[in-house]
């Protein structure tokens, strides 16, 4: 029986899309916000005040934004069986930090005095010239964990064989990643919430993974008329 471990630390890309939200940011883009349109002419009532006229969401990055990582470890046993076979038991698991997390900001809140409503809700931003404000920042851990089993058998009479069964589960804080920060995932419930101890299921967890491949040879057919004798000839004409 032999066994196996191992441990590494792997680094992630800060992917480009996220530097590319500022090209969202006033005054590369404005809304301008219709309330109540008519189907005649839909832009009659466009508001052109500060507060719901031509405005923009305001996308930021942390400046302390960094690299997400992981630890990964796994530990196997291997066991020899008769007829070249062998079994194989492990586990593998992953630890992510710092995956990117979207904050939005500057929704509308509570005012003394004001009965909250759809139709006011832009006099209720904090920040009433924009819409809503939202920064990007390090701030999911995700777990990964999996129990692997593997009979092997080596190439023998011209058949290998390997069957590989996996039972696994992932989960986070959030689900998302650098390159998916604009496709709506991955936005915390609050817009104060950096680090939160709920934790779900990932859209990519696969529970089980049951894969099967072999490698056959052919054997080495050749006719038999194919082998010719290897001995010189002699020819010669008698006198």
């Amino acid at each position: 029986m032999r066994s196996r471990g191992g441990h590494g630390v792997s680094f992630g890309a800060i992917h480009p899309l996220l530097y590319q939200r500022a090209r969202f940011n006033p005054p590369d883009l404005l809304l301008v916000q219709v309330q109540f349109p008519s189907l005649l002419d839909p832009l009659a009532n466009a508001e052109e005040s500060s507060v719901g006229g031509k405005r923009s969401e305001i996308k930021t990055m942390d400046p302390d934004l960094v690299s997400p990582y992981s630890h990964v470890y796994s530990l196997q046993i291997q066991q020899e069986l008769p007829a070249n076979f062998s079994l194989t038991l492990g586990y593998v698991g992953e630890r992510t930090f710092k995956l990117p997390v979207r904050l939005v900001g500057n929704r509308g809140v509570e005012v003394p005095g004001m009965v909250a409503a759809t139709g006011n809700i832009d006099a209720r931003r904090p920040h009433p010239n924009y819409l809503q404000m939202t920064s990007a920042l390090n701030g999911v851990t995700a777990y990964f964990g999996a129990l692997q089993a593997t009979l092997a058998r080596k190439l023998s009479y011209g058949l290998a064989l390997n069957v590989r069964y996996r039972f696994s589960k992932s989960i986070s804080t959030g689900d998302t990643t650098f390159a998916e920060i604009e496709t709506g995932t991955g936005v915390a419930q609050t817009a104060n919430e950096r680090n939160s101890d709920l934790k779900g299921v990932t859209k990519f967890d696969s529970p089980h993974s049951l894969t099967a491949g072999f490698n056959y040879e052919f054997p080495d057919l050749r006719l038999a008329g194919e082998a010719h004798d290897s001995s010189p000839s002699c020819w010669g004409a008698g006198a």
